[in-house]
């Protein structure tokens, strides 16, 4: 089944085919798995961070109007006023976090609310006990760090997650990259295969049927015969052309009977001396005929072999569109090639993301050191106000602090939303090469479609080769026609030769005559090599 030029060419381009359709399937899916990828770090693991800077942001607060309300620089009522909405703040945290937050965060939260609540019993007695509220601020520090330590921890769960997930989106855009690597490599050798393959099936027995013919051309060895091929279609060529030269093999055999025959006659004239001169002109006016006809066949012959070099044009033009179609599949690598860049631009990408992210850590370090500075300088305001008793007037220097510290704190999570948001932009132009990315791929397979069009039309230039093979087989058999003529003239000489057997005295310079022609006939009849 195998064994022809157009099976063999569908076969090759089928499977260059079939080759780029699985690739493009693995790359979209690639691109989906890294898209869900990417929207599940924007809509879950940003938010989160960001929700549990802010519960972090409200538990500090909350610690800091404790030491505010020790300090006696808020009342009561403001402290309770402050507590509720920081304490709520929280609570929409835990909700945002959802299973994030877990049990134990939130039963931490609420012995720091409690400790709070003592405090403020404390703080608001008619008579202040401050030993015991100094020891309940105490707690309150001790808690506020334990929970800032477990926010801490689940931070950086969340932190491990993100990393795992661009790990991951780095692991599929690898499996892309080698994916196109392993196509491109695939098209390349089928490439290659294929060009040699059209070189060594088409050109080069075509190539040296030419060079056979040439030689047969030159020899006149109408015995020898061109090589076997392994093609059908090169196949049926070879045979149409044995054809035609056993045709024209037949007829020479033919022509040298005839030749011998007309030798036999002159043979017989040369005996005869009684011929009547209407006998002599009969005889020339055949030989005539049969000397146009010798004519018109040799014409036919070289009009066949003249067809038999047009059908090897026309299979050296199949040839020619074969190698087109090799160039049309270096297109297709090229595309390939730079759906392979734009995927690297996209690692690119994902490396500016990672960067942001080690930007937004430095940032919240920075958070983290001015949160320790407000403790420290809290902590000195309460033990100052606490020495000085009611005139502590000392603390409203440090209270200044506290507040320069608060807008320090502020400013820093300003440059956080920053950053997140060159992160999302960062994040969206990923998702964009990615869809680039497909569409090349989709355009792989178009230039596919275009290789395909260019095997058929090699096939119709293969079909017009046996065409003209065709036409040749039927101008062989034209000639065998006109070489049956030929004999028939060969036996009107017989029968003109008995005829002047009585007047051999009258055509003795006739038959001279003729004797010289059939001379030359047989030495141009000798020339070929008929076997």
């Amino acid at each position: 089944m195998l064994n022809t030029i157009k099976v063999r060419i569908l076969t090759g381009y089928a499977g260059i085919l079939l080759a780029t359709l699985i690739a493009a399937v693995v790359l979209t899916l690639n691109n989906k798995q890294v898209t869900h990828q990417v929207d599940t770090f924007v809509s879950e693991t940003l938010p989160a961070l960001s929700t549990l800077d802010n519960v972090q942001s409200n538990s500090k607060q909350l610690v800091l109007i404790g030491f505010s309300l020790y300090g006696t620089t808020l009342s009561g009522n403001a402290f309770d006023e402050q507590k509720q909405e920081l304490e709520q703040n929280v609570d929409a945290g835990f909700k945002a976090l959802g299973y994030m937050a877990g049990d134990t965060l939130k039963s931490q939260f609420n012995s720091l609310v409690s400790s709070m609540d003592s405090l403020q019993a404390t703080m608001s007695a008619s008579r202040v006990d401050w030993d015991r509220a100094r020891d309940d601020l105490q707690l309150v520090n001790e808690l506020a760090s334990v929970f800032d330590n477990a926010l801490i921890e689940v931070r950086n769960q969340v932190a491990s997650k993100a990393g795992e997930r661009s790990q991951a989106i780095g692991s599929q855009l690898q499996t892309s990259q080698f994916t196109i690597y392993f196509l491109v490599l695939i098209l390349a050798a089928v490439a290659m295969a294929g060009y040699h393959s059209a070189k060594k099936q088409i050109a080069q027995p075509i190539e040296g049927m030419a060079e056979k013919l040439d030689s047969l051309a030159k020899s006149r060895n109408l015995v020898a015969r061109l090589p076997e091929q392994s093609t059908h279609e090169l196949c049926r060529m070879t045979n149409s052309i044995h054809g035609l030269v056993s045709v024209f093999q037949a007829g020479m055999k033919e022509v040298k009977g005839a030749v011998s025959g007309i030798e036999g006659a002159v043979n017989s004239l040369s005996t005869t001396t009684e011929q009547s001169s209407s006998s002599v002109d009969s005889l020339l006016t055949d030989i005539t005929g049969l000397v146009n006809i010798m004519d018109s066949l040799e014409s036919d012959m070289v009009e066949s072999l003249q067809r038999s070099q047009t059908a090897a044009s026309a299979a050296q033009d199949s040839a020619k569109q074969v190698d087109a179609g090799r160039v049309q599949v270096k297109e297709t690598a090229d595309a390939i090639s730079d759906l392979a860049n734009d995927i690297e631009q996209t690692a690119s990408m994902l490396e500016t993301l990672q960067v942001e992210g080690n930007n937004v850590s430095s940032v919240v370090k920075t958070i983290a050191e001015i949160a320790d500075q407000t403790n420290l300088l809290a902590l000195n305001a309460a033990i100052e106000a606490a020495r000085a008793g009611d005139s502590g007037r000392g603390f409203a220097v440090v209270a200044d602090e506290v507040r320069t510290l608060a807008v320090r704190t502020h400013q820093s999570t300003v440059e956080i939303n920053t950053m997140l948001e060159k992160i999302v932009v960062s994040i969206t132009s990923a998702v964009s090469t990615m869809s680039s990315n497909q569409n090349k791929a989709h355009d792989s397979v178009g230039l596919a479609n275009d290789l395909v069009s260019t095997l058929e039309a090699g096939t119709q230039s293969i079909l017009a080769l046996v065409s003209v093979s065709e036409e040749a087989a039927v101008l062989a058999k034209h000639s065998q026609l006109q070489a049956n003529e030929a004999k028939n003239g060969v036996n009107q000489f017989k029968n003109l030769g008995d005829r002047l057997s009585q007047n051999n005295s009258q055509v003795n310079d006739a038959a001279e005559d003729l004797s010289a022609l059939a001379n030359g006939l047989s030495a141009n009849v000798n020339q070929f090599k008929i076997g």
